[in-house]
């Protein structure tokens, strides 16, 4: 199998064994350089250079799942938020359908 020649972010990431979240954060922070091949796209040599570690050291925080951060972003902005799926199934008031008050012909199904 021949050697890959160049890497994308996605490619990078992948072979850094890190979410592409964390190596766009590490690129944010400089901890990872400026393409040097082409425009979005790394060399071979700056990638094996990458040190895995540091990237996934350079997250300031766990990662958070997108209901975490919508509620995050909510609470910032003092904006009611509409409750999440799993939120409904819990909630008293979701409904007395098979999906939580989702009935035929309400919409996609999931």
């Amino acid at each position: 199998m021949a050697r890959r020649a160049d890497y994308n972010e996605h490619q990078a990431a992948k072979r850094l064994r890190v979410p592409l979240a964390v190596f766009r954060w590490a690129r944010h922070v400089s901890l990872v350089p400026a393409p040097d091949a082409s425009p979005g796209t790394w060399s071979r040599a700056a990638v094996e250079e990458m040190d895995a570690h540091a990237v996934r050291a350079a997250m300031p925080h766990a990662a958070v799942t997108a209901v975490t951060a919508a509620n995050r972003i909510a609470q910032a902005l003092g904006t009611p938020r509409e409750l999440a799926a799993a939120d409904a199934r819990d909630a008293p008031d979701a409904g007395t359908g098979p999906r939580g008050g989702a009935e035929a012909g309400d919409g996609p199904g999931l």
